[in-house]
């Protein structure tokens, strides 16, 4: 058990206790729909500077410390708005308690599966403690969150892995992009190495030895391993020119 697990499930089951305790209070509860605003503005604010700093770009010492405290601003603020719009409307009883499957779901996404376990018992506690005499059937709600956490996580981790694997397969595009552009690129090198070192060289080299071969008081022996040389040299010429035309053609 981590401090950050005893952290973060302490401050979602305070954001629950928090809302229990506003409803409740008869001078609080007066102002709750002044409050949801008030939440729902944070939670768009929150949002926009989430986006800013991605725009705008943050040093990368400060990037993940950053987004993780603005992911816990939109968990709580999102948690508490949810439960103020179900205690406050009956709790159990609730027409809106489906609102706490999407929270679920929502919490599976972004937090440890411990985390979430953690929630969904607290919130059982809480209302079953703040419903005393509540009927079996009207209990039934509190046993469907014990069901819907499970798949709640499923779905999570599934939608994870997803997000995952799209992640790897963006990398190996990039990668391949890459690949081609340095292909491309030693293609081009090659092409220009051909048609003017390589080219240019064979073409000094042909000159010399033509002109080497012009001159008198050469043995037999040195003509005709000039003359070989000088063959060699042609061929290799015009091997390079069938190379360089045959690697223009497979790059067009």
């Amino acid at each position: 058990m981590t401090v950050e697990f005893l952290v973060h499930s302490l401050f979602l089951i305070s954001a629950v206790g928090l809302t229990f305790f506003w409803v409740n209070d008869p001078n609080l509860s007066l102002y709750t729909l002044q409050l949801i605003a008030v939440f729902i503005l944070l939670y768009f604010l929150t949002n926009w500077l989430n986006r800013r700093k991605d725009t705008q770009g943050v040093k990368a010492s400060t990037l993940p410390a950053g987004r993780q405290a603005l992911r816990w601003n939109t968990t709580i603020i999102f948690t508490m708005v949810v439960m103020l719009l179900v205690i406050s409307t009956g709790a159990i009883i609730s027409p809106l308690f489906f609102l706490i499957y999407f929270l679920l779901f929502g919490l599976a996404l972004t937090l440890e599966p411990q985390i979430v376990i953690t929630f969904t018992l607290g919130l059982i506690v809480f209302f079953y403690i703040n419903n005393p005499e509540a009927t079996n059937d009207q209990l039934i709600p509190l046993l469907s969150l014990i069901l819907i956490t499970p798949l709640a996580l499923f779905f999570g981790r599934q939608y994870l892995q997803l997000m995952q694997q799209k992640g790897e397969i963006k990398i190996l595009k990039i990668k391949e992009q890459q690949a081609k552009h340095n292909i491309t690129e030693e293609e081009t090198n090659t092409l220009l190495w051909l048609s003017l070192n390589f080219k240019n060289g064979m073409i000094k080299i042909i000159d010399s030895l033509s002109q080497v071969l012009d001159k008198p008081g050469l043995s037999y022996n040195q003509k005709t391993n000039l003359e070989k040389s000088l063959i060699n040299a042609k061929k290799l010429l015009q091997t390079g020119k069938l190379l360089e035309e045959k690697i223009d053609k497979q790059t067009d």
